[in-house]
């Protein structure tokens, strides 16, 4: 007996329903994007020497990778939903109305009436997570078409080759002229694998998902042995010998810690159901405008520092106070550009 219409709908629609894990890290999406932000505040702070900072700021470089996983699975959902032209339009008024607007204030601010317009576009420039993430949002639909027809595997392969070129040729070491290139290239590949890990989940079934969810505990060993590996090295050779060791270790740490981010936030995800409901609201604060809170924070903490050494305020009001502010600055800035986005469609229409 042949379907409908409208049973071929609805087996579509269930082919196309995420599995129970990704659903549950997607409706905590703002929460963990927050933890995200918090951590990377702390790994910048420059206002408090406390021990019991250290744990954060470590987290911080992992922030980094739970960002930009989270940002992948929401790729993937949208180009599920959009159709190309669509999907490059809505990353374009998305990334480039804060970037522009954020670049211009704090520029405005520290040129002092000088401007000039080379200081400008490199001040635009100079911001690598956002040149991070425009690449990789401008390779995504590539990305997502390999991930669908030749599987994880294959695109890692071809990462870790990539990778291993850039790191023997000491591009990640940051010793290329001129610095930012380097810095370019190391970022952008250190940052891959987490960001295809949120693509390929975005993308995966459930069987896929719950792979990557039991395969979590044996790849935190590994990632904690190569840690310790690459920091024996670091600390117990010399010479030549311990440069070509480092270049052995690197490329595997990447795609490990890809491979354990999905798992941190399924437990992160189940951990904020537990939590009170104004705690999780508060922290999905700094997570809804997480580009925006991106983009100020830094600028602020520099400001306010020699603020801190003038004054001998505080260090840890201090410190409260730029995140605070930060927060608040992100969130008119998200506010704005929205203002800016509906302006827009409402006069094309």
């Amino acid at each position: 007996m042949s379907m409908d219409g409208g049973e071929k709908m609805m087996q579509g629609r269930a082919a196309d329903a995420p599995s129970p894990a990704v659903a549950l890290i997607f409706s905590q999406r703002a929460f963990l994007m927050g933890l995200a932000m918090l951590g990377i505040m702390l790994f910048h702070e420059c206002f408090v020497e406390s021990a019991w900072l250290l744990p954060f700021r470590t987290c911080g470089h992992f922030g980094v990778d739970v960002f930009f996983f989270l940002s992948g699975m929401g790729i993937a959902f949208s180009l599920r939903r959009n159709k190309l032209r669509t999907f490059y339009a809505n990353r374009f008024w998305r990334l480039a109305p804060p970037w522009a607007l954020v670049v211009l204030l704090t520029y405005a601010w520290d040129c002092g009436g000088a401007f000039r317009m080379g200081d400008l576009l490199w001040a635009a420039a100079a911001k690598w997570f956002l040149r991070t993430l425009v690449i990789y949002n401008l390779a995504s639909p590539l990305l997502v078409a390999l991930l669908k027809r030749s599987g994880l595997w294959a695109v890692w392969a071809a990462f870790v080759l990539v990778l291993s070129y850039f790191v023997a040729r000491g591009t990640c070491q940051f010793d290329l002229s001129p610095p930012v290139l380097s810095h370019s290239v190391s970022s952008t590949l250190g940052r891959f694998p987490a960001y295809l890990m949120g693509l390929y989940v975005g993308v995966g079934r459930a069987e896929t998902v719950g792979r990557l969810l039991r395969c979590a505990v044996p790849s935190a060993l590994v990632l904690l042995l190569l840690m310790l590996t690459r920091m024996w090295i670091m600390e117990g050779w010399e010479g030549p010998s311990r440069q070509w060791a480092v270049w052995c270790v690197e490329p595997a740490i990447y795609p490990t810690i890809g491979m354990v981010i999905p798992a941190v936030c399924h437990v992160a995800a189940l951990g904020a159901r537990l939590l009170p409901r104004r705690l999780v609201a508060a922290v999905g604060l700094f997570g809804i405008a997480s580009l925006e809170l991106y983009l100020w924070h830094e600028w602020l903490y520099h400001k306010l520092y020699p603020l801190m050494e003038a004054q001998d305020l505080n260090p840890w009001g201090c410190l409260v106070a730029a995140m605070l502010a930060s927060l608040a600055l992100a969130q008119a800035t998200f506010w704005l550009c929205g203002k800016f986005r509906a302006w827009l469609r409402n006069g094309n229409a």
